[in-house]
């Protein structure tokens, strides 16, 4: 009996210092050939490597059959999409919707098919993907918030419009393993990507199971006078109403002044 007792305390024992203690998993060693990127008035796209490696020094492992996940997030936005209904043989505007704290630009790339990598459930338990339910619509009026029977077209809509803008989309079999410790990706970022900061975050697979991820973050910024003019359009819309008002006023002025002249 006192064998038994000492055996179970033992255990409890074990576990404790286990829970206190955990096994450290592979580190996830990531780094990104640019991290700032300048858009200038002929920004044409441009391209990033992901260049990442796989630290077995706390487990002591090696030759495993590991799995990668890389999702680029671009800074979240705020959209309208409309529906348009002919009414007489008019094509018109009708309903539409806000599309609230959505990524204005995502990508997903993987070392194979998704699908073989985790199932669906672990893919949405770490927010890898994006679908129907990840688009946060807003109804045209408050009343409609209780009874809400288009929002599942609009989410649908929104996701296919983001996709066909190239937008939104995603890469299996893009990243290169050149062994089982170190990979890497090319990004392509196209001429239109949206401006601001982007979160590039790693997942490191195995078996299924998250074994541990790495965020890496890229600015993409204007330049010169379109960074000034950009800026001042966000911070100081009336501001910047004002200005581009006056300045539409006196080129109008100067071309009117300078043919009067050529007339005479």
């Amino acid at each position: 009996m006192k064998i038994l007792k000492m055996c179970c305390l033992y255990f409890f024992i074990c576990l404790n210092l286990w829970l206190v203690y955990p096994a450290k998993a592979d580190r996830l060693i990531t780094d990104l050939s640019n991290n700032k990127i300048i858009v200038h008035s002929n920004f044409t796209g441009t391209h990033i490597f992901l260049f990442g490696s796989v630290d077995y020094s706390n487990t002591k492992q090696k030759n495993m059959e590991n799995d990668i996940i890389i999702v680029l997030r671009g800074p979240s936005e705020e959209f309208i999409i409309r529906r348009k209904d002919n009414i007489a043989g008019i094509w018109i505007n009708a309903e539409h919707r806000n599309v609230t704290k959505i990524p204005a630009y995502y990508a997903l790339f993987s070392s194979r098919d998704f699908n073989e990598i985790a199932t669906t459930e672990t893919l949405k338990k770490y927010n890898i993907g994006l679908n129907y339910k990840s688009v946060n619509v807003k109804p045209q009026f408050v009343s409609q918030l209780a009874e809400d029977n288009n929002t599942y077209n609009f989410q649908e809509a929104f996701l296919r419009l983001q996709k066909d803008n190239g937008r939104y989309h995603r890469q299996p079999n893009s990243i290169t393993k050149v062994n089982d410790t170190l990979f890497h990706v090319r990004i392509n970022l196209p001429n239109d990507v949206p401006k601001g900061e982007y979160f590039v975050d790693t997942y490191l697979f195995r078996k299924g199971v998250l074994i541990n991820r790495s965020e890496q973050k890229i600015s993409i910024e204007k330049s010169g006078v379109q960074k000034l003019l950009f800026f001042i359009s966000r911070q100081h819309p009336l501001l910047y109403g004002v200005v581009s008002l006056i300045i539409s006023l006196s080129v109008g002025i100067l071309i009117g002044v300078v043919f009067a002249r050529r007339k005479h």
